[in-house]
């Protein structure tokens, strides 16, 4: 099932509405109020969104396995 690149991709979408778009708020608000220019502010964006989906297949991971 995973083997299919196009599959894998839509599942990462899925999975970056969640939380993953909360942590790239906060990530980019913090460097906003920081003063941060827009390169940074970018970059802290794009780390909320890793961020907030290594969150959430951790989550999800947990409330599978039941621990």
């Amino acid at each position: 099932m995973w083997d299919n690149p196009r599959l894998l991709h839509l599942a990462a979408d899925a999975l970056t509405g969640l939380a993953a778009v909360l942590f790239a708020a906060a990530c980019e608000g913090g460097a906003r109020l920081a003063g941060a220019d827009e390169t940074t502010c970018r970059s802290m964006h794009e780390f909320g969104l890793q961020l907030g989906l290594a969150f959430q297949i951790i989550d999800d991971v947990l409330d599978y396995d039941g621990d």
